[in-house]
């Protein structure tokens, strides 16, 4: 399962903080802050099954940060398909591709016409 979340994180020293909390009670989750992103988005993966949200969702508030849930992201398997989405659906965006698998992700921007 993969869960991509928006934060307010600003600072590496803040992600890093972050993560090694998840890595407390995720020990198999593999996570990735992107602070580059305008939404500073957060990257959690479980190969082994679900993530505890609460419990994320915890760990933020208790360091003081922010975070909340990104529904409009979409992840497919096949780039053959994922290339059709991006033609059929206005405003979507490959955002990342994991390098160790063949999954590609998608945001979809709310239409700015």
């Amino acid at each position: 399962m993969v869960e991509v979340y928006k934060t307010n994180l600003e600072h590496h020293k803040q992600a890093k903080i972050i993560l090694k909390k998840l890595r407390e009670i995720g020990p198999n989750y593999r996570c990735h802050v992107d602070l580059e992103d305008c939404d500073k988005i957060l990257r959690v993966e479980n190969p082994k099954g679900a993530i505890d949200g609460e419990a994320l969702f915890a760990i933020f508030d208790r360091c003081g940060f922010k975070i909340e849930v990104l529904p409009d992201t979409l992840s497919y398997r096949n780039l053959t398909y994922s290339k059709s989405i991006m033609e059929h659906v206005p405003d979507c965006k490959m955002v990342e591709r994991d390098p160790n698998s063949d999954i590609f992700y998608f945001r979809i921007y709310e239409n700015q016409h």
